[in-house]
């Protein structure tokens, strides 16, 4: 008998580490790590993984996924683990959780009815307080002062980049 892609791996987990300042809560300004355990019941071969980092309402932060990445997944039978490093994500302050899905070769078709979650955890990122409206992540930014018209920006003294 024949097993489903479906039926032949569960993801297990999604957790979510990363430079902690206190507890639960990360620093966003430093590399974070998700990583995605799973079991599989047989080895499987050639799929997907899309991993996102969602806001406490729900708009999707910052993703992703093996194929854009050009990494071809194959997972032997037994428990095991994938995990994804973003540099520096530069969340805004507030609260988030991350989201992982199996996906086929194609990498359009889910291989489980839904996504499975972390648990929720604290940011702090350069703001003092992060809103529905205060914007999914802080760039990295470099301000220039007020320049005259006709005078170049790199001729006037620019400030060093917004320090955290």
């Amino acid at each position: 008998e024949t097993v489903s892609l479906a039926e032949a791996l569960d993801i297990t987990g999604v957790e979510v580490h990363g430079t902690e300042i206190d507890g639960r809560v990360i620093d966003g300004r430093e590399r974070v790590r998700l990583e995605v355990q799973y079991d599989a019941y047989r080895d499987v071969k050639d799929i997907n993984l899309a991993v996102c980092i969602r806001r406490s309402d729900g708009v999707a932060c910052c993703t992703a996924r093996t194929r854009f990445a050009g990494l071809r997944i194959d997972l032997p039978l037994g428990r095991g683990r994938v995990s994804v490093d973003f540099e520096a994500p530069a969340l805004a302050t507030g609260s988030y959780f991350a989201e992982a899905e199996l996906l086929d070769s194609t990498d359009t078709l889910a291989l489980k009815s839904g996504p499975s979650r972390s648990d929720w955890f604290m940011v702090r990122g350069r703001g003092r307080v992060c809103d529905h409206e205060a914007g999914v992540f802080e760039p990295v930014t470099h301000w220039h002062r007020p320049t005259p018209m006709g005078v170049p920006v790199s001729d006037v003294e620019t400030p060093a980049p917004h320090a955290f």
